[in-house]
């Protein structure tokens, strides 16, 4: 059986039930309509150093600042498995990243590698998106704009300001 982590966000599932969000319910291939048996076990997890995504398409590294996008989404999550798919919210997509590495690696028994994200500074890597080379002979012979058609406030406070996707040039 496939395994993940999580932490409890609050204690309002009824007793015997647990309410877990979408990704997860993914990720452990459980019926969405809430008809699946799991299996709960505390553990601590070591504060996390480093993390490596592989996004699914290249659409995402695309981005103008990818990092940025990650890094305010990732605040929805408390810890990283190696394994796992993250669902990634920006401009009406949501991008799906695979957890590939993480760091400090702990070894438990069967468990895969996981590290907790709760007040970390992490180091994060992307390797080659899924689609790379696919989407590299679809765009064969296009120059990419570095720079946004409309350029955007860069103000850090501001919850909604991420980033732009970034267009193809046609020759």
């Amino acid at each position: 059986p496939k395994k993940s982590h999580c932490s409890v966000m609050e204690f309002t599932a009824p007793e015997g039930s647990v309410y877990l969000p979408i990704w997860m319910i993914d990720n452990l291939g459980l019926d969405p309509q809430g008809d699946s048996v799991i299996e709960l076990t505390t553990v601590s997890l070591p504060k996390g150093q480093f993390v490596q995504f592989q996004a699914h398409e290249t659409k995402f590294a695309m981005l103008n600042n990818p990092r940025v996008v990650l890094e305010k989404n990732l605040r929805s999550y408390s810890c990283l498995t190696v394994g796992d798919t993250i669902q990634i919210e920006f401009a009406n997509h949501i991008y799906k990243l695979d957890v590939t590495e993480v760091k400090p690696f702990m070894p438990r028994g069967n468990a895969p590698a996981a590290i907790s994200i709760i007040e970390t500074d992490i180091k994060v890597d992307f390797k080659e998106p899924r689609d790379y080379k696919e989407w590299q002979k679809k765009n064969k012979g296009k120059n990419f704009n570095t720079k946004a058609k409309e350029e955007v406030k860069q103000d850090e406070e501001e919850e909604d300001d991420f980033g732009v996707i970034i267009d193809p040039i046609k020759n």
